[in-house]
């Protein structure tokens, strides 16, 4: 049970993200669940073939399918990768140009530091459906 608890406590970042970029970045929104979603996938297959219990990440997935289904169904053309792409890296590295100045400049706070991880998880998430140039 306790890897069951590890899984989902390294998707909570991810699926933290995708709820905060929703209404501006509903694109990275996507991405992000998707991510959340394949990771779980990875680690199912992993402890199925283990034989370790698996209810609570299998229900977890299900549940998040389910809805990421939803959100590419609402969704249509805004996830033409093409259009895309170049839209969601602009955003992310004007992002972390922003709280990298901060901290050169010697005004970071607490929030910098979050927002720079956050950044961080961004590009990990997008490097997994992208190719990052």
């Amino acid at each position: 049970m306790a890897h069951e608890e590890k899984v989902l406590k390294s998707i909570k970042p991810f699926i933290g993200l995708s709820k905060e970029t929703e209404m501006h970045q509903p694109v990275l929104s996507y991405y992000l669940k998707l991510y959340a979603v394949q990771k779980l996938s990875t680690a199912y297959q992993s402890f199925k073939s283990q034989g370790k219990s698996i209810d609570k990440v299998a229900g977890f997935m299900q549940q998040m399918m389910g809805a990421l289904k939803q959100k590419k169904n609402s969704m249509g053309q805004q996830l033409d990768k093409t259009q895309n792409e170049v839209a969601l890296m602009k955003f992310i590295l004007n992002m972390f140009a922003r709280y990298v100045k901060e901290y050169e400049t010697g005004v970071a706070t607490k929030m910098t530091g979050k927002n720079l991880l956050s950044c961080s998880r961004f590009i990990e998430t997008l490097a997994v459906f992208q190719p990052l140039n």
